[in-house]
Formats: structure tokens, C-alpha cells, sequence
């Protein structure tokens, strides 16, 4: 993990570039997950008493681990993005002041 504090504004919008493609490519596989999910539900509700225990039933798979792991990891780019659009912000506040 970088420290941004360090990097210049233009490493920053790399970065951010960078963080920004990576959570496309995470947006895309997480809505795999959610094609799956259905399909999961469509096929095994009729299992269970509630829709909630269908649910939990595919959260507790192997795509269901895995679909909430990548929601961890999309929310983790987003907080950095987020950080880095603070310092940019910052960056740019300074130099309007400096000149």
C-alpha cells in the first residue's frame, strides 16, 4: 500500500487511475456473482422455508464467500479513491493559494 501523502499530484491521478480500471474489472465479477446468485435462488428455493434460508444458504457457498470477498475489496478501492481525492483536492486548494 502507497503512502499518498508522499506522492505528487500527478503520481496521485495515476493512481487513482489505476484504482479506478481495477474496480471496473471488480464491478464486472461482482455482477457475476449476482447473476449466480439468482440462478442459486431459482433453483433452490423450493429447498428451503424462506427466502432469507435460501439466502443464507448462498452466502454460505463457495460463490458466496467469494461474492461478499469482492465487496470487501471494491469498498477497500473505493475508501482509497476517496483518499486520494482528498489530497488532490488539497493539492489544488494549496496551489490556488500560492499564487
Amino acid at each position: 500500500m502507497n503512502n499518498y501523502s508522499t506522492l505528487t499530484p500527478h503520481a496521485l491521478a495515476i493512481e487513482k487511475y489505476e484504482l479506478s480500471v481495477e474496480y471496473a474489472r471488480l464491478s464486472e465479477v461482482q455482477a457475476g456473482f449476482i447473476k449466480k446468485r439468482a440462478e442459486h435462488f431459482n433453483a433452490n428455493r423450493a429447498n428451503f422455508k424462506s427466502d432469507k434460508a435460501t439466502e443464507r444458504a448462498f452466502e454460505a457457498s463457495e460463490d458466496g464467500v467469494a461474492m461478499e470477498t469482492n465487496k470487501v475489496k471494491m469498498k477497500s478501492k473505493e475508501k482509497r479513491i476517496s483518499a486520494i481525492n482528498s489530497l488532490l483536492r488539497l493539492a489544488e486548494n494549496e496551489a490556488k493559494n500560492n499564487f
